[in-house]
């Protein structure tokens, strides 16, 4: 599944940050422009105050009026100067908060986005170099509101001095145009070549970090130091460092020969430009106080020459860096968020889940997890799902639940395609318990309920969870924190205790279909048991899937189906299917020998 990128010129993406900017800080703009008038202003001052002191020493000017014409300028300036300043802090105070909407924004789109997306590396990346476009100070969406001032700037200034050049030669302002105009092409194909690099730099970055983070990990550094495997991450890190310093040398290089002609062109520029003007004024075509003007003119003009082109050039890095953000942000989801029907319509029914010739292949793989699957879930159903690893458990609980779309098939709720509904509605209608589920960084209360608490239910759904007493233990109770990453007094539970916390979560919610995708992994064969018999008590009338490793916890339920390639191998009740002595025959005597053994030596 690959995103399609739309390429965004340099002007449609100034115009885009414009818009933003309008929208949501539009007092930056008359800053902006303030910036700008100081930033031309400046240099115009600064030239024209040797100038006119000069012709006015040369006028026999009395003393005062100099004083006063040193000071009107030298009072100028420092205005002048006062107002840049406190339109580049004003730009880096707003320029922020537009970075800090768009971070969101970048949040919200992979909030919001379609799931399946998460299988795609190609979406990851994208993530990744979106969040790059605004992590910091740096990056493009607060940085190009100074690059649009030095460009505009620049532009207006090329304007000024052009006019004053053309009074000594109509070729000069041209030689020193084009020799500014040919190195600032030089870098902008450099930074072509480095933005094409970039894949390759998210490839370095990404092993680099992995390090990085498995350095605190503290699931990680119980192997690392049993195994004896830090020497492995230094060998990877120092892999990864020669090769992200071969490929950044090769960036430099072309840099560097775009310095290096830059030199160079100066010279051929600003030496010719100066021989004509001392020539003048030997042949006294011009007056010194002219001489003057001119010399700093020369300079001055190449230089806004020079800030339009690296300025340009440093927009057009900002907007391939924003053309790759707005690929992330605003690709479209195929799935339905907001608009088709509402599936909370169905949430006061018993609910069917009908898949037919369902197909499924995740993003870049070469085969399906899922083939040709035709399954009817009955209302109230209680089904549950058994397989190896790989045999597409999770994949088919994925589809039931609408995070995963069919590759080919149909998945019906209630009779109608899951894919007219909204499909935000659609996750109201499950209670999910997945084997890696997430706990937030919030209160326990807050896990449970995901929204408003209601502290009473909180308390009767940990009772049912055999979870209150444990969480009446604790100091703050319910209110306890969780999530010690974020705060420091955050409590920990066990693996045991945690997916009971999911329990009780999954009971608070309520749904009218209950799926629990190995939820029990950390628990015994016998703690795991009671759970599921919980479970089966506590989701009495709903539609129930369970999916386990252990085929004992089965017998509850109403039906089983043995995944085995992606394919519904055998179906039936525990029963019926252990006296077909098929393949969940075969897997389950395998497993319930040990606990025999068990026993006989316990004897």
């Amino acid at each position: 599944m690959e995103q399609k990128k739309v390429k965004h010129s340099v002007r449609e993406n100034t115009a885009y940050v414009l818009r933003l900017t309008w929208n949501i800080r539009r007092v930056l703009i008359p800053i902006c422009l303030a910036a700008v008038a100081a930033t031309i202003l400046m240099p115009l001052v600064t030239m024209y105050l040797p100038r006119t002191v000069l012709a006015q020493l040369e006028a026999g000017t009395p003393i005062s009026v100099l004083v006063l014409t040193i000071l009107g300028f030298t009072g100028l300036l420092t205005l002048l100067r006062a107002v840049k300043v406190w339109a580049e802090v004003m730009m880096e105070r707003d320029g922020m908060m537009i970075r800090f909407e768009r971070t969101w924004a970048c949040h919200h789109r992979a909030f919001t986005c379609d799931y399946d997306w998460y299988d795609s590396a190609d979406f990851v990346a994208g993530h990744e170099k979106a969040m790059d476009t605004v992590r910091n100070g740096n990056s493009s969406f607060q940085a190009i509101f100074p690059c649009l001032v030095k460009l505009c700037a620049g532009a207006l200034g090329f304007l000024a001095y052009l006019g004053i050049l053309l009074r000594v030669g109509w070729w000069i302002a041209p030689l020193t145009a084009a020799c500014t105009v040919f190195t600032a092409l030089l870098r902008m194909r450099s930074n072509r070549l480095r933005e094409s690099g970039r894949e390759q730099f998210w490839q370095y970055y990404k092993r680099s970090d992995y390090i990085t983070t498995s350095a605190m990990d503290a699931k990680a550094a119980k192997d690392i130091r049993l195994f004896g495997i830090a020497s492995w991450f230094r060998e990877l890190f120092d892999t990864q460092l020669r090769l992200f310093d071969d490929w950044n040398s090769g960036m430099e290089r072309g840099l560097l020969m775009a310095d290096l002609l830059d030199c160079g062109m100066t010279v051929i520029r600003e030496g010719v430009a100066y021989f004509v003007l001392i020539s003048m004024v030997l042949n006294k075509q011009i007056t010194v106080p002219d001489f003057v003007l001119y010399f700093a003119a020369v300079g001055g003009f190449s230089a806004w020459v020079s800030d339009i082109m690296s300025s340009y050039t440093e927009l057009d890095r900002h907007c391939l860096d924003i053309a790759s953000y707005r690929n992330q942000v605003e690709h479209p989801n195929r799935y339905l968020h907001g608009e088709g029907l509402d599936a909370g319509t169905l949430s006061g029914k018993p609910l069917e889940i009908r898949l037919e010739h369902v197909r499924y292949r995740y993003p870049g793989s070469d085969a399906d997890s899922l083939k040709d699957i035709n399954l009817t879930i009955h209302p109230g159903e209680k089904l549950a799902v058994v397989g190896l690893n790989g045999a597409g458990k999770t994949t088919l609980v994925k589809l039931i639940c609408g995070l995963l779309d069919p590759t080919e098939g149909t998945v019906f709720l209630n009779g109608t395609d899951l894919k007219a509904f909204d499909r935000d509605s659609v996750y109201g209608l499950f209670s999910v318990v997945f084997q890696d589920f997430c706990i937030l960084p919030m209160t326990l209360a807050e896990n449970i309920a995901q929204g408003q608490v209601d502290a009473g239910r909180v308390r009767e759904c940990l009772r049912q969870a055999d979870l209150l007493e444990k969480v009446e233990s604790l100091p703050r109770g319910i209110d306890s924190r969780m999530c010690r990453e974020v705060y420091d007094d955050a409590i920990e539970l066990s693996g045991g205790e945690t997916q009971r916390l999911m329990l009780a979560r999954a009971i608070y919610k309520q749904a009218p279909a209950v799926l629990l995708d190995e939820p029990t992994a950390a628990l015994d064969p016998i703690a795991e048991h009671q759970m599921y018999l919980r479970y089966r008590d506590l989701t009495a009338g709903r539609t129930s899937v369970y999916i386990s490793h252990r085929l004992a916890s089965t017998r509850f339920c109403d039906r089983v189906i043995y995944l085995e390639d992606g394919r519904i191998a055998e179906e039936g009740t525990h029963d019926s299917l252990m006296a077909e002595r098929g393949a969940y025959y075969k897997l389950f005597e395998i497993q319930s020998q040990y606990y025999r053994a068990g026993e006989e030596e316990t004897v």
